[in-house]
């Protein structure tokens, strides 16, 4: 089967912005039930409540989607219940579940600080994360939206948790999400009729939902990346019938206008990129592989055979938060060491490490569409994954060896297609991009780079898909690549 990774937008990313999309009133008691569809077919759906009772706030949200990815065809769902009081977050508890595997996750408040203890398929983990003032639920938005004299071009930042951003994130933080109510319209739903409503234009980590509430909280209509549309559902009953399969690469993949015979081999591309905007967030442009003009991009592979690597461990300060363990990228973990010296078996220069751990990944993991969250420690132990997977377990086998290693997301050519996807970039002397799901040192120039970061800025790639164009203006593969 030829490897083809559709979205490097995880389903855990889409099922963060449901959750966030899960907007109720929160009164003494309130439901709230939406069900998603895309392209007109029911993919998933979006539940909660809110109840208040002896001074405590209880808060449940819950969201299911099916989705397929290459091959593999299932239900992704997450479970989120919240405590607090006097409208202080007390504590939390989270659950991911999908066919790749369980992420659960509880916090409970110390002072001004949660305490997270996480469980995976590889074993226990625990960190802290301090708590803005005014933290909330995404449950409880609509109430400080509602509750403050709603007006058109009224605006409003709001620090709202997420556990899957919390657990992603590179460093705890991200909770903020800022809202611009943008004025008042009908809209209609299914058994509702037309409903006079506030539209409300949201950016919810990184992403950009259009909402429609209503004077009482109510969510009737949302808007959603990629693709995606929810609808208030007044039965109150969650059914799970009928559900259809959201086909992520068919609704992220751009068409290319040229077809590429050798995209593996090809070390120059330069293309027009249509359909994005400067607050879209994008890192279009770098200074070492990848330049953007407002219009055109250009991109060159590199050529290894100049770098001037060096001795490892690299131990300038300016590399420090390319070789940090993180939550997901756990670089300072036994097992990930071990591996780490087992695979270089005392190599020290830079480049040459570089290509053993990439080759070493790309031969170990076995090619399998996911539905989860990353996690280094847990590819270790599973040894199969897509592009997220084996860009979480390099990053960290790299940065073990004192390697500054990132992890890069955009799109990749195959098969006259441009695919979202994630890879990496290593400085070993200068930056170099590097893609162990297919193996390649330097990685090729159809490998169009749109942001820089952990999993949560990955969602900004959404606020593209469906909307983008490219352009190819030149193609080359005559170039020596070392």
């Amino acid at each position: 089967m030829t490897y083809r990774r559709g979205a490097v937008i995880p389903s855990a990313v889409i099922l963060f912005i449901l959750l966030s999309a899960s907007y109720v009133y929160a009164g003494s008691s309130s439901e709230n039930l939406l069900y998603i569809y895309s392209g007109g077919r029911k993919i998933g759906y979006s539940y909660d409540s809110v109840k208040t009772e002896g001074g405590i706030t209880e808060a449940v949200e819950k969201a299911r989607i099916k989705v397929r990815l290459l091959d593999n065809t299932g239900d992704v769902e997450t479970e989120a219940h919240y405590r607090l009081s006097g409208g202080k977050l007390l504590s939390f508890d989270f659950r991911f579940e999908s066919p790749s595997g369980k992420v659960t996750a509880g916090g409970e408040r110390e002072g001004d600080t949660m305490r997270v203890k996480m469980k995976t398929i590889s074993g226990d983990s625990e960190f802290v994360f301090d708590v803005p003032p005014g933290l909330i639920p995404a449950s409880m938005l609509p109430s400080r939206l509602m509750a403050d004299s709603p007006a058109a071009g009224r605006e409003y930042v709001v620090p709202v948790l997420d556990p899957v951003t919390v657990i992603a994130a590179s460093s705890p933080g991200g909770f903020e999400t800022r809202h611009k109510i943008t004025g008042r319209e009908g809209v209609e739903a299914p058994s509702l009729g037309v409903i006079d409503a506030w539209r409300v234009e949201s950016v919810l980590s990184g992403a950009r939902v259009t909402s429609w509430i209503t004077d009482g909280g109510e969510l009737i209509k949302q808007s959603i990346p990629p693709g995606m549309t929810a609808l208030r559902d007044e039965s109150g009953r969650v059914s799970e019938d009928g559900l259809s399969a959201l086909d992520i690469e068919g609704a992220t993949s751009i068409p290319s206008d040229v077809a590429i015979k050798d995209p593996r081999g090809l070390v120059y591309m330069k293309a027009e990129i249509e359909g994005i905007s400067p607050e879209d967030g994008f890192d279009l442009s770098d200074a070492y592989r990848q330049s953007f003009d407002g219009k055109y991009v250009s991109i060159r592979a590199g050529d290894t055979s100049s770098v001037k690597s060096y001795k490892l461990p690299n131990t300038e300060p300016e590399f420090v938060p390319y070789l940090a363990s993180e939550n997901l990228i756990q670089s300072g973990d036994e097992k990930i060491v071990s591996k780490s010296r087992e695979i270089l078996g005392g190599e020290e220069d830079s480049l040459k490490a570089v290509r053993m751990l990439n080759g070493w990944v790309f031969t170990y993991l076995r090619k399998t569409g996911t539905a989860g969250i990353p996690n280094a420690k847990d590819v270790l132990k599973t040894g199969s994954g897509d592009c997220n997977e084996h860009s979480a377990l390099f990053a960290a086998l790299a940065r073990a060896a004192g390697i500054p290693t990132k992890t890069v997301s955009g799109t990749i050519y195959l098969d006259g297609r441009f695919y979202y996807h994630a890879w990496n970039e290593v400085y070993v002397g200068e930056w170099v991009a590097v893609d162990p799901t297919f193996g390649q040192v330097p990685a090729d120039a159809t490998h169009l780079k749109l942001v820089e970061g952990d999993l949560n800025k990955s969602s900004v790639i959404m606020n593209a898909a469906g909307k983008i164009n490219l352009k190819i203006l030149e193609a080359s593969s005559n170039e020596i690549r070392k």
